[in-house]
């Protein structure tokens, strides 16, 4: 048993529905990032939570994980290549914190797919809103690749 005193209210009774978005593009932009232990306890995973800015689905969240250190060196590949494109997306060449991508609009292609968990979205692809960010985070990116090649950072 757990001693709550907690008074109800009725006008705030609705629970908030979890139901996948439709699939299409959004503007959306990085809310809450955090690098978490994976199940296995073999690897660390990003996990990014999204935010919808405009239209019918504002305010809904969408979430993405992508395995920054993994048994798996193909998922490693694609999480790089999906933090490069994110990174693009946002303007950024360098990132040495998730929390610079946080709060920068961005275009997003969301599907549904069929999970473990059941059906859920899946943001599938990251693209800059004005044109010229993403040529520039390339030329940072490449200068920062000659100085500091990209190693992901483990929990000790």
């Amino acid at each position: 048993m757990a001693e709550l005193n907690y008074t109800v209210d009725m006008d705030d009774a609705e629970e908030q529905n979890f139901e996948p978005i439709p699939a299409g593009d959004y503007t959306a932009c990085i809310v809450e990032s955090s690098m978490n232990e994976t199940k296995s306890g073999t690897g660390e995973y990003l996990k990014l939570k999204y935010q919808i800015l405009e239209g019918q689905y504002k305010n809904k969240t969408v979430f993405n994980f992508l395995n920054i250190i993994n048994n798996s060196k193909d998922a490693e590949v694609i999480a790089r290549r999906t933090l490069n494109a994110i990174g693009a997306a946002c303007g950024i060449g360098f990132i040495d914190n998730s929390e610079q991508l946080h709060n920068i609009p961005m275009s997003i292609k969301v599907a549904i797919e069929d999970g473990n968990k059941g059906l859920q979205n899946k943001v599938k692809k990251h693209t800059a809103i004005n044109g010229g960010s993403a040529e520039q985070a390339q030329e940072t990116e490449k200068t920062a690749k000659k100085e500091m090649p990209w190693k992901p950072v483990t929990k000790k």
